[in-house]
């Protein structure tokens, strides 16, 4: 359950939860594009876009549409901080505020903790902008509880996520496994472990792999079955 409360002087909402999962993987729900769109959308709204320049005075963007509506809310802003896995900060503009060009300031906060991840986000400069800024303490909350459960079933469930680049010349496939980087690193390089993993049950399986692990070396793989295909 999220906590929230509003500072003092009327200017910032903080809210806070703690997730199940390593702060790196925290990190990057908050800056990949697709899993914005993912964890960000609910039954009232949907995420149409969701861009961002991961660095320090990058921009990014996202839009919003409200179930059943046309109306579209658009969200926008400037990289302050970018320190993975622990901060990242960035100006936040929205179509719907009271003053649109007014700057208020998001900032996330990632600490590892014995369970996973305390996450806290601040957004400030809303001192001036009381109907957004009850808004946002009734929207904050709600939003880290979506991050929360989509974090923490995608360790119970392990789903990879799947683009394509925009020049669609390949194809990014990404997947958080709770292990080392080490561990990971030996069992895509040790063939008798490449054997027992790599394959599609009930569409192939690998029968056969070797290889030269050398810059510019080959590599060759052998597998059967009705959608089996030979790489080298």
């Amino acid at each position: 359950m999220a906590t929230i409360f509003l500072t003092p002087d009327q200017d910032a909402v903080v809210s806070e939860i703690e997730i199940a999962a390593p702060p790196q993987r925290v990190f990057a729900a908050l800056t990949d594009p697709e899993q914005n769109k993912q964890w960000g959308r609910s039954a009232a709204f949907e995420i149409t876009l969701w861009e961002m320049d991961p660095r320090v005075g990058g921009a990014w963007r996202f839009v919003s549409r409200e179930s059943g509506q046309n109306r579209e809310y658009l969200h926008h802003g400037e990289v302050l901080e970018f320190d993975p896995p622990r901060v990242l900060a960035y100006t936040w503009f929205a179509n719907w505020h009271e003053q649109p060009s007014r700057r208020t300031v998001v900032r996330w906060e990632l600490t590892a903790s014995r369970d996973g991840t305390k996450v806290k986000v601040t957004h400030s400069g809303l001192a001036a902008e009381a109907k957004s800024r009850q808004d946002y303490y009734q929207g904050w909350p709600g939003l880290l509880a979506l991050l929360k459960k989509f974090l923490e079933n995608q360790l119970e469930n392990p789903m990879a996520t799947i683009t394509v680049t925009s020049a669609q010349d390949a194809i990014l496939a990404e997947l958080f496994i709770d292990a080392p980087p080490a561990r990971v690193f030996q069992a895509i390089t040790d063939p008798a472990q490449l054997l027992q993993w790599w394959g599609q049950e009930g569409m192939y399986r690998t029968t056969g792999w070797q290889g030269d692990l050398r810059v510019v070396a080959a590599g060759a793989a052998r597998a059967s079955g009705p959608m089996a295909a030979r790489s080298r």
